[in-house]
């Protein structure tokens, strides 16, 4: 079935630039089953990147999980929308970079975060399990505290 643990695969391993996730464990070398962003902007679950057995609705999600709705392959060209059928992540997956923008009017708000406002990079050691990010040209850190709060 297509239910279980899907383990995303290393960056060489990307399809079209994006992650390759492989549901582990496959009991049949020929059978492997892979979750990834489709050419056509459809989330995936396919054998090998042919043949599809789920696909995400709608289109361009950037991750798996903010489809509502998948679509389940029957037969023929027949497919079922399933709204029970979802996928999440087992830990969070933290992006290399975060970018704090402030596009309101009030300049009162924009003086006190001009400071806090840019590009923040991920980096390579962690706070309480979580990645620290480290805004470029300071020493601003966004990090998780340990009751949750960034």
């Amino acid at each position: 079935g297509l239910e279980g643990f899907y383990e995303k695969l290393p960056e060489s391993k990307n399809y079209e630039n994006f992650p390759l996730f492989r549901k582990h464990p496959s009991f049949r070398a020929d059978y492997v089953l892979n979750l990834y962003l489709g050419i056509n902007g459809n989330w995936r679950i396919s054998l090998g990147l042919s043949t599809t057995y789920a696909k995400s609705s709608p289109k361009g999600l950037q991750t798996p999980e903010f489809s509502k709705a998948w679509k389940v392959w029957i037969t023929g060209w027949n497919w079922k929308t399933s709204d029970n059928f979802t996928i999440v992540p087992t830990n969070p997956v933290y992006p290399l970079s975060y970018t704090v923008t402030y596009d309101g009017q009030d300049q009162l708000i924009r003086n006190k975060l001009e400071g806090l406002l840019g590009k923040y990079t991920k980096q390579y050691f962690k706070y309480d399990n979580v990645p620290v990010y480290k805004k470029e040209g300071n020493e601003m850190n966004i990090f998780r505290v340990s009751k949750g709060n960034w």
